[in-house]
């Protein structure tokens, strides 16, 4: 018995496989994206309607060599339409970004905030970005939905908004101050918003950039004003059971260290987070209250720094220990502003995570980020379109790969 939702599955499927035919044919007839699909006309035709209604493919005639007999209809991708926006709400910075169906980036923009601006300066920059997004009301059309990556828990069962839910009854986020802007967003576009931690975001983002094989599970590790960790597999975010799945930054490297926001103490966030590291560079002496000021004095080679930065990557490698033997990813991927100032934590944490795994487990290779600030805006956008078309093998993150750390592991012995 064919259920609705198992019928909704069917559709779905049915339409990923005619967007994937589109986009490896450019423009072609019905009868010959059928063929391309694998699909019968009659499903191909009910498909097609939806997603011409919808914007997301365009239709034309196209007049026969010799211009006799009946014109045939030529379909194809819109590739300048917009299925999703990703909008990310960090610490730090505001980033917005707006995709095609296939994951392709149609405009994108940001601005930095500062790490203590009241949510009310966040939303109003938010705004302010989206309104002068890039855009067309008519490439807006096809919108499927949004994604917004905020910081702080977000529970696994209550990841997507709709506009009114808040009047039906009491949502679980209805006291969050950015909440009514999240609501506001579903009502204004006429689609679901998704919302989860930034962390998760970036992490898609940057597995669909990096991984080599489609089944390989990746270990994303993010030092900014917090730590935080996320693991992608085949199957997209691995949220466990509640949504913190893969929390590396708040795995405890020091039993009895200083405490952490989170409650517990020595988490690698109090050793590894950008805030923790200048705090140790002040604590050590050196003058820094900014990654701009920290720069120069690893650029200088300041022994203070670069002690304070070996102290941050042998923390971070001893948590990647315990993570590599729980998760056994194919890569770990670090980004952060610590990372970008030179390879010393990077390659302190590979060495301690190999050293402390031992010859029994196979350490990962640990490779630097790609995608930097715009990681989670996008990952966000391609987590909706995944959720929407599950089926869809098309989506992919361009234009990372000349500045991907290639394996082998750099910091293996033999490769420095």
């Amino acid at each position: 018995m064919v259920t609705g939702k198992s019928q909704q599955a069917i559709e779905r499927i049915h339409e990923a496989e005619i967007i994937c035919a589109l986009a490896n044919a450019g423009e072609v007839s019905r009868a010959e994206l059928a063929e391309r699909a694998g699909l019968g006309r009659s499903t191909v035709s009910q498909v097609l309607a939806t997603l011409i209604e919808r914007g997301t493919v365009g239709a034309g005639e196209h007049q026969k060599q010799g211009g006799r007999g009946r014109p045939s209809e030529l379909v194809s991708l819109d590739r300048d339409a917009v299925s999703a926006i990703g909008i990310d709400l960090a610490h730090a910075w505001v980033h917005i970004t707006a995709l095609n169906i296939l994951g392709d980036v149609i405009a994108t923009t940001g601005r930095p905030v500062e790490d203590a601006a009241p949510w009310p300066e966040r939303i109003a920059v938010a705004q302010s970005l989206l309104a002068d997004l890039d855009v067309t009301p008519e490439q807006m059309r096809p919108l499927r939905a949004l994604a917004v990556g905020l910081f702080g828990p977000i529970h696994i069962d209550h990841q997507w908004v709709h506009a009114g839910e808040s009047g039906n009854g009491p949502s679980a986020y209805a006291d969050e101050p950015w909440y009514p802007y999240v609501e506001g967003l579903s009502a204004r576009y006429a689609c679901p918003v998704m919302i989860d931690n930034t962390i998760r975001f970036a992490a898609y983002a940057e597995h669909l950039a990096m991984v080599q094989h489609p089944g390989d599970a990746t270990l994303h590790v993010r030092l900014f004003h917090g730590v935080g960790g996320a693991v992608v597999g085949p199957e997209g975010i691995e949220r466990g059971a509640s949504g913190m799945g893969g929390e590396i930054g708040h795995m405890t490297v020091e039993r009895d260290g200083d405490l952490c926001r989170c409650g517990r103490r020595g988490c690698l966030e109090t050793f590894a987070s950008t805030s923790a590291v200048l705090r140790a560079c002040r604590c050590s002496g050196l003058a820094v209250d900014t990654v701009a000021d920290l720069r120069i004095a690893v650029q200088a080679d300041d022994p203070r720094a670069i002690n304070v930065l070996t102290r941050a990557g042998r923390a971070l490698g001893e948590a990647l220990i315990e993570a590599s033997i729980l998760v056994d990813p194919a890569r770990i991927i670090v980004s952060g502003d610590i990372v970008q100032l030179d390879d010393t934590v990077l390659r302190v944490a590979s060495e301690t995570c190999r050293a402390g795994l031992g010859p029994r487990f196979t350490p990962a290779p640990v490779t630097r980020g790609v995608l930097g600030e715009v990681a989670a805006s996008r990952g966000g956008a391609l987590a909706v379109i995944r959720q929407e078309l599950p089926a869809l093998d098309s989506l992919r993150v361009d234009g990372a790969g000349d500045t991907a750390v290639p394996d082998p592991d750099p910091y293996e012995e033999g490769h420095l």
